[in-house]
C-alpha cells in the first residue's frame, strides 16, 4: 500500500507518517513545514505591503527583506520535504517487509502442522 507515500508527496509532508501511525515523526514533519511555510509567508507579506505603501505614499522610503531572507526557510521547507519523503518510504518498506515476514512464517507455520 503506497498511500502514505502519496500523502507526504503530494497531501502535505508529515501526513503519510500519521497514515504509518508514526504520531511522532507526523507531527515533527509538519510543524517543521509550517514554521518554514509560514516565515516565507511572513517574509512575502512584509516586502508585498512594502512595495505597494508606494502606491499610496510616492515619497515612502520601503524597506522590504533582501532577497537573501528567503534562502533560510526555502532551504528548511525542501529540506524537511524531501527528508520526510526518505522517511516515510523507508518505513514503508519496513513495514512491507515485516508484513512479507509474517505471511510466510503464518503461511509455512500452518503446513507443517
Amino acid at each position: 500500500m503506497r498511500l502514505p507515500i502519496w500523502l507526504s508527496a503530494f497531501g502535505f509532508p508529515g501526513l503519510g507518517q500519521l497514515a504509518q501511525k508514526r504520531w511522532a515523526a507526523g507531527a515533527g514533519f509538519s510543524v517543521g513545514f509550517l514554521i518554514g511555510f509560514f516565515w516565507i509567508m511572513t517574509i512575502a507579506v512584509h516586502n508585498i505591503i512594502e512595495f505597494y505603501s508606494l502606491a499610496f505614499d510616492p515619497a515612502a522610503n520601503p524597506e522590504p527583506y533582501p532577497l537573501g531572507a528567503f534562502i533560510a526557510p526555502l532551504l528548511l521547507v525542501i529540506v524537511i520535504y524531501f527528508a520526510c519523503l526518505i522517511d516515510v518510504c523507508c518505513a514503508q518498506q519496513r513495514i512491507s517487509t515485516k508484513q512479507r515476514e509474517d505471511e510466510f512464517l503464518k503461511a509455512h507455520e500452518s503446513a507443517d502442522s
